[in-house]
């Protein structure tokens, strides 16, 4: 028998027995799919309440049509309110000791998470300033003045 017979009747084997062996799989080997849509539930959002001890919420009601039947009627979302905390900006104050200040003065907004005023600190540029921009290096082309 050839050489080349011999890889091809190795080829048919291996073949058969893989498919063989995809045939005889069961289904419960198989991963499950899921159907996302089948399991979900679906709600109109509601509108959010006023701010109350920094939080506010929010009741959705279901969408009976596009939702699963054990979802339940309604859902109460919470989460915390951003204050509403409006600051005038000073000037900035002279570089001293590598650090400048800002001071912030409270023009809107109440309670504990509007401070009154607030300082900002930042560090100052180094001394000199800004690097001046590198020189341009002169041009080493040559130009032939007789063409």
């Amino acid at each position: 028998m050839s050489p080349k017979l011999m890889y091809f009747n190795s080829f048919i084997f291996i073949l058969v027995i893989l498919i063989a062996f995809v045939a005889c799989e069961s289904p419960s080997d198989r991963p499950q799919k899921t159907n996302v849509k089948q399991s979900s539930c679906r709600y109109n959002k509601g509108p959010w309440s006023e701010c109350a001890n920094g939080q506010k919420t929010r009741t959705d009601t279901l969408r009976v049509p596009t939702s699963t039947p054990n979802c339940e009627p309604t859902r109460i979302t919470t989460k915390k309110c951003k204050p509403a905390c409006k600051y005038t900006k000073e000037e900035w104050s002279p570089c001293e000791n590598g650090e400048k200040t800002r001071l912030l003065t409270r023009t809107e907004g109440d309670g504990p998470e509007c401070e009154r005023t607030k300082v900002i600190k930042k560090q100052c540029p180094k001394k000199g300033g800004p690097k001046p921009p590198k020189a341009k290096k002169p041009s080493t082309a040559t130009y032939d003045k007789e063409a």
